[in-house]
């Protein structure tokens, strides 16, 4: 009988008993039933030999095809581990050969697709591997593509990777160079529900005063007091910009400076809520200038927005500024991630012919609301929020911006916005 059909016809249909008390010779017996008197000759003899024949000698463990008039069952002695043909995975707590060999060869080709591992164990190790299939199917195991379930039952986890990565080497049969990977996945709020108040564009230094006021004081009375979430644009960064500016307008530390002013006064108005701040295109001026004219600061803490701000001793969750969030079915955006934005009708409609999702957006400076109806009945809504910076700046003295904020709340997938103007002193 040749050594792969001992191995096919190992296959345990009933109880595996394992006899670790046997010193280094870590004996186990793989069948669904074994006599008391094989069991005390085994006990007894501790012999390599026990009534039939050395099938194959393979590294440091030993098949033996049992000739005994007892039902056929397979010995194997491999540094108390079992092999069993047929599945990659441990029985009774004991790890196998198969399972061995496909971590070896992962820590040896790290960046080697599945499939190739798997043709690879196959063709050194055939009396392990009867075929391609199976060994893919104990690396994909040690991988965690096996699903939910066998990643819960995997102790040995170094191999598992991250799903961007196995997406990316699942089909390479040409072997084509690796690409650098940018990454634009919408990032969800730390919490699963809540009231809170959305607002964008506070330019500062060139902020509203009694626009903010306003809208502190809205948020409080309608009970938007779970979180804030800054939209982008906190900052203005005028010294900063490609555009023709005056040097002696605004000091770059002072603008710095007033923002941490303004951060301190919504966590003393907000005590309890969690801040959101997600960058806009004026928030990234910073890191712009950066690479242009010293790319060599790009890394040294003192000159990160993040770290001058001190967002994270604040526990402030910031969000990239071309990141978009996701709440359920609605992507909040500053609005420049869309490039090119259509106001012709308003700007709620030119982001829904963007995103043809949910989306609400800032940026623009003005408030609107757009919605369409699907042939199949989904309705899509887009929001446009309003500024709370001046609305005539040096840059723009005739604008159409207005003033506003907006309320949102959402409890896990569900979602309302109720997107507001500021008028004289009021929310309209």
């Amino acid at each position: 009988m040749s050594l792969q059909n001992v191995f096919l016809r190992s296959t345990i249909i009933g109880q595996v008993t394992t006899f670790s008390h046997l010193g280094t010779w870590g004996w186990v017996v793989l069948r669904n039933h074994v006599p008391k008197n094989l069991i005390k000759k085994i006990l007894v003899t501790r012999s390599p030999v026990l009534r039939g024949n050395l099938v194959n000698v393979f590294k440091e463990w030993y098949i033996y095809h049992l000739t005994s008039p007892v039902n056929e069952c397979t010995l194997i002695q491999y540094d108390r581990r079992v092999v069993h043909r047929g599945s990659p995975f441990s029985i009774k707590g004991e790890s196998m050969i198969a399972g061995d060999l496909a971590k070896q060869y992962l820590g040896r080709y790290q960046t080697t697709s599945t499939l190739q591992i798997a043709r690879i164990l196959q063709k050194e190790h055939p009396l392990i591997f009867g075929d391609i299939e199976q060994a893919r199917h104990v690396v994909r195991y040690y991988r965690g593509a096996l699903g939910k379930d066998a990643r819960r039952t995997l102790k040995d986890t170094e191999f598992i990777r991250p799903i961007e990565e196995a997406m990316q080497d699942k089909y390479n049969p040409y072997g084509l160079p690796i690409p650098v990977k940018e990454d634009w996945s919408p990032v969800s709020l730390p919490f699963v529900s809540g009231r809170g108040l959305v607002m964008a564009d506070t330019h500062i230094p060139y902020h509203d005063i009694e626009a903010i006021t306003v809208a502190f004081d809205w948020a409080k009375n309608n009970g938007y007091i779970d979180f804030i979430l800054l939209d982008g644009d906190l900052n203005d960064f005028y010294m900063l910009s490609y555009f023709e500016k005056d040097p002696r307008n605004r000091s770059f530390k002072n603008e710095l400076d007033d923002t941490n002013v303004f951060l301190d006064s919504i966590e003393k108005a907000f005590p309890s809520a969690q801040i959101i701040l997600k960058g806009g295109n004026h928030d990234y001026r910073w890191e712009a200038f950066l690479r242009r004219r010293a790319p060599e600061l790009l890394d040294m803490k003192d000159f990160i927005w993040e770290e001058y701000l001190k967002l994270k001793q604040r526990g402030i969750f910031t969000v990239a500024h071309d990141v978009p969030i996701k709440v359920g079915k609605l992507n909040i955006l500053h609005g420049h991630e869309l490039q090119s934005l259509s106001t012709v009708v308003n700007p709620a409609r030119g982001a829904y012919l963007k995103a043809i999702e949910c989306v609400l957006i800032a940026h623009s400076h003005r408030t609107s609301q757009h919605a369409e109806m699907s042939m199949s009945g989904r309705l899509d809504t887009a929001w446009s929020i309003g500024c709370l910076c001046q609305l005539h700046p040096e840059y723009s003295r005739l604008t159409k911006w207005n003033l506003g904020v907006a309320g949102m709340e959402f409890d896990k997938d569900d979602f309302e916005i109720e997107n507001k103007r500021i008028l004289k002193g009021h929310v309209r």
